[in-house]
């Protein structure tokens, strides 16, 4: 489930931004968002969202590798990596 959310926002980078501007323009005006700041907001979120979302679980796997590699040369054991394991799973 999780797999597959993070895969449909990350397919939103590779639609161009040219292509979803009149739909998206046409939306924030049935929605009466259109000249407003939250109809701002609303347009800066969604396209920023898949390049944020990529950024940050690359950084979180990242991260995990490197507590891992920490906890090993600290001779924590693999119990302790598991017991103390709140890394996100891919």
């Amino acid at each position: 489930m999780i797999f597959t959310f993070y895969t449909l926002i990350l397919f939103g980078m590779f639609i161009p931004y040219q292509s979803i501007l009149f739909p998206l323009i046409q939306f924030l005006q049935k929605i009466h968002l259109y000249g407003t700041i939250g109809g701002l907001i609303f347009a800066n979120t969604v396209y920023g969202l898949p390049i944020t979302t990529l950024i940050f679980r690359n950084y979180y796997m990242h991260f995990c590798q490197f507590t891992y590699s920490l906890v090993s040369i600290s001779s924590g054991g693999y119990l302790l990596v598991q017991s103390k394991d709140r890394c996100v799973k891919s």
